[in-house]
């Protein structure tokens, strides 16, 4: 009613139902939209285009706002709290996902949840309880459950880690019932349309959902198998699965970190997140047993949804390694030489395979084209290791002149700082670009033609006009695809499809 009042331009129909995609389904219960989260207060205010980017924008500004709170609580001074917080909120996993406003607005909560849980078994005040319930509803709100279910998972997980006397604090629970209860608005009609929809028998069309062992690289050289911004990515999958990148200079302080504090519960914490998502994203026997079970969300989701818990974990570990110097203690060369050997151990390999390409070709069972082409994707990884190896080197030689003159080490962690924020904006600008909004849903003859016939339904070939342009230009198909939909429409367009 407030909303009416003071917009009173509005039509006032609450947005239960999608009537453009599949002869009409659910948009309220839709957990890719988030109408009840509450940056979509913006499109009240501004222009969907200045609305959406204002959405954009929120999600690595309050993840790294969170995380900083949480290294505060942990008692980590302000500078070594900011390097954990620009890590969380600009590594990879928060800055490959910001397009979508549901993913990386979900996991920015984590570190937030982490640090009422711990406030509350500390102090048993009812008021850190209730906040706790609150950002959980509030996590749910954001709409990509997987993520609320990870979440939960490490909640427990930080649990069992601090505290020894279970029954004495399960009393949380109570506040972890009260934060679902508080989603019930939303989350029993999400519950409701999952139950009929076809995530039940959806499954990956091709392709596998794990992790590749070999994407290890991406901690170091994130455009190893290239960049979709760049048009050569070669990797397995594509690169919203492949990277878990978070700065080469947040991977050389975690090693720090795990080395100088490793007694610390909230260290082994992170360690054992970064180890656990790990083994859960790569295919092994466990992971393949797990995600059989349907337990993460079905059999058409992938892993990679786990890499914010790896940037956590690497976010953590690396503020602790950065706190070594700022507590004017030499830091230690081995983690920049093991990095160094990673970055050089893989151009060795790369130069080695390309010098059997080029002059082994006829013990080799490859066509010229597919050799010419292997020899494209060795020249692309090769060309990407340098940025890397430039940057570890700068790395090292900035632990060693700090090691060797104590009064230039007060200097080393805002150094650190800034190369880490060249590192990350570099990655995070090259795959998320700007443009004018005379690019967003523009005119095009097909959209004209299209507006003379309001009340007809239309199907239409993908590479001609996608369906995430649908619904702007007010056009309707029965046709679609949404993460939940109702099975029924699916059963139906199967059988239109197979013209039986």
């Amino acid at each position: 009613l407030l909303v009416l009042l003071l917009y009173p331009h509005l039509e006032g129909e609450f947005p239960l139902w999608n009537p453009n995609m599949f002869g009409g389904y659910p948009l309220f219960a839709n957990v890719q939209a988030g109408l009840l989260f509450p940056t979509m207060i913006f499109y009240l205010l501004f222009s969907s285009p200045i609305a959406w980017t204002l959405q954009v924008m929120s999600q690595p500004l309050l993840a790294s706002l969170f995380m900083y709170l949480l290294l505060r609580h942990l008692n980590l001074n302000q500078v070594p709290s900011v390097f954990g917080s620009i890590v969380y909120g600009f590594g990879g996993s928060t800055i490959l996902w910001i397009q979508w406003n549901t993913q990386a607005a979900t996991s920015m909560f984590f570190p937030l949840l982490i640090l009422l849980e711990d406030k509350y078994l500390i102090s048993k005040q009812f008021k850190w309880g209730v906040l706790l319930s609150i950002f959980l509803a509030l996590q749910i709100f954001a709409g990509y459950l997987p993520i609320v279910l990870f979440t939960l998972v490490g909640m427990g997980i930080w649990f069992l880690f601090r505290y020894n006397r279970l029954l004495l604090n399960l009393k949380i629970l109570f506040f972890i019932v009260l934060g679902l209860s508080l989603s019930a608005i939303f989350l029993l009609p999400v519950i409701e349309l999952i139950l009929i929809s076809q995530r039940a028998v959806e499954t990956l069309n091709g392709g596998s959902p794990f992790f590749a062992p070999e994407n290890l690289i991406n901690l170091v050289a994130p455009d190893f198998f290239g960049n979709p911004a760049t048009g050569n990515f070669w990797g397995k999958g594509d690169n919203m699965d492949a990277t878990i990148y978070a700065g080469a200079t947040t991977l050389i302080f975690s090693l720090i970190g795990l080395k100088q504090f490793f007694g610390k519960i909230e260290i082994k914490f992170a360690f054992f997140m970064f180890i656990a998502a790990l083994v859960i994203s790569i295919s092994n026997p466990l992971s393949v047993f797990l995600y059989n079970l349907g337990i993460w969300g079905g059999q058409s989701i992938t892993m990679n949804r786990l890499n914010f818990l790896i940037n956590f974990s690497l976010a953590l570990l690396g503020a602790y390694g950065l706190s070594a110097i700022k507590n004017n203690t030499k830091s230690n060369l081995k983690p920049s030489i093991w990095a160094l050997s990673a970055i050089l151990g893989a151009g060795l390999g790369l130069f080695i395979n390309k010098f059997l390409l080029q002059n082994t070709l006829d013990s080799i069972q490859l066509s010229v084209n597919d050799i010419n082409i292997a020899l494209m994707h060795i020249d692309i990884s090769l060309r990407n290791l340098i940025l890397p190896l430039f940057i570890i080197i700068t790395i090292s030689l900035v632990i060693i002149i700090s090691n060797r003159f104590k009064h230039l080490r007060v200097f080393a962690p805002v150094i650190f700082i800034c190369i880490l924020l060249f590192e990350l904006f570099r990655f995070g600008l090259k795959f998320n670009t700007f443009s004018t909004t005379d690019f967003l849903y523009p005119e095009t003859p097909i959209s004209k033609y299209l507006e003379n016939y309001p009340n007809d339904r239309f199907i239409a070939e993908k590479d001609i006009f996608p369906a995430n342009m649908w619904i702007p230009y007010r056009v309707s198909s029965i046709q679609g695809y949404d993460g939940i939909y109702p099975f029924n429409i699916a059963k139906l367009l199967a059988v239109i499809d197979s013209n039986n």
